[in-house]
């Protein structure tokens, strides 16, 4: 049957948000704790500090988002597994923002489909990028919803006249007019940001600031970073933004080449700003669902599939590293991934840049 919109939950009969109670001036509606704990295993992303920001015009040029984190590893909404079309995500800030930016792959022969151009309006019906932030993980949520042709749906809790002054700006074209390690091989469309945190109304974060969030497309192919398949918003299952500081290494990684057809090809950078050297390991494990280990007398025997493979980059202080780490997974029946990334220090700190 049809994906059901996932947001917002409250709408009246023409479809339009509803707007709050007018007893308060700008209230806002929390989500109820979760019932169960929040995954602190679950997915992970970092947020490099930038000293020179974006310049936020729809197009990304060579180098430009160079300097901040970079991931991939979404999943398809509807099947998921991990997409073959998959999300190329820039994340960075300084004192008076955060800065993100997407590439969205297009199904082949797909044009982006948006049309919606009145702020507020039914964007996440559209091909759309969902960018949910749960900074303090109480549920004060502050969700922006952005159409392909750059108009937004925001609102924070339940508070639809809630609106920010952000900076946004939206391209489109074919994987040609991409710079080089972000192919999609299929036409896309791109969305930029900047969300200054005085319009979030929130301090700016300190090195180790942690929040929860999710990053989701709308439209003709519907993705989630975390793995919230119920609903956008389930927010034990949200992703960890955590926000790195000064001579922390960053990982630039907005390409895990084809995990689904059993391609590992990890591309990308790694950025070390301290003066110590580090050591950065990349970690893959996969199985076939339902796969299990059966203990026998003298050996464990596998029903099922199950692939690990590591490999570690060496990044000498003050350095940055290009990625081109490659395998390939031979068994055609593994079809669940878990992807982390881990920073280690000489004195044996170790700082994760990336998990999935």
């Amino acid at each position: 049957g049809p994906i059901p919109a996932p947001v917002p939950a409250l709408t009246v009969a023409k479809g339009r948000p509803k707007p709050p109670p007018p007893a308060q001036a700008k209230p806002v509606a929390k989500t109820p704790p979760p019932e169960k704990p929040a995954d602190e295993g679950g997915p992970l992303v970092t947020v490099a500090r930038t000293k020179t920001p974006p310049v936020i015009d729809g197009t990304l040029s060579p180098d430009e988002w160079s300097a901040c984190s970079a991931f991939a590893g979404y999943s398809s909404y509807v099947t998921r597994q991990l997409d073959a079309l998959d999300v190329a995500s820039f994340a960075g800030y300084d004192d008076a923002a955060l800065y993100l930016a997407f590439v969205i792959p297009l199904p082949r022969g797909a044009k982006p489909r948006a049309k919606v151009a009145e702020r507020d309006g039914r964007v996440y019906k559209e091909d759309a990028v969902e960018i949910i932030l749960d900074p303090a993980g109480d549920g004060d949520i502050r969700q922006l919803v952005v159409n392909a042709i750059g108009t937004v749906f925001d609102r924070r809790g339940a508070e639809t006249a809630w609106q920010g002054n952000w900076r946004i700006a939206t391209g489109s074209g074919t994987a040609n007019d991409l710079p080089s390690g972000l192919a999609t091989g299929t036409d896309f469309w791109s969305l930029e940001l900047a969300l200054p945190f005085k319009d979030l109304e929130l301090p700016t974060p300190r090195p180790g600031d942690t929040w929860r969030v999710n990053f989701c497309t709308d439209g003709q192919h519907p993705r989630v970073f975390a793995p919230t398949f119920e609903s956008y918003l389930e927010r034990a299952k949200f992703a960890h933004l955590r926000f790195l500081g000064a001579g922390t290494p960053v990982l630039h990684l907005p390409s895990l080449g084809k995990l689904t057809s059993g391609n590992i090809a990890l591309t990308g950078l790694v950025r070390n700003t301290s003066a110590q050297d580090a050591t950065v390991t990349f970690r893959i494990g996969a199985e076939k669902e339902g796969t299990r280990i059966v203990e026998r007398t003298g050996f464990d025997e596998i029903v099922g599939a199950l692939f690990k493979w590591e490999d570690s980059v060496a990044v000498p202080a003050s350095k940055a590293v290009p990625l081109s780490l490659a395998t390939m997974m031979e068994d055609s029946r593994l079809d669940r991934f878990r992807i982390e990334v881990i920073a280690t220090s000489p004195d044996g700190t170790r700082t994760p840049l990336y998990r999935q």
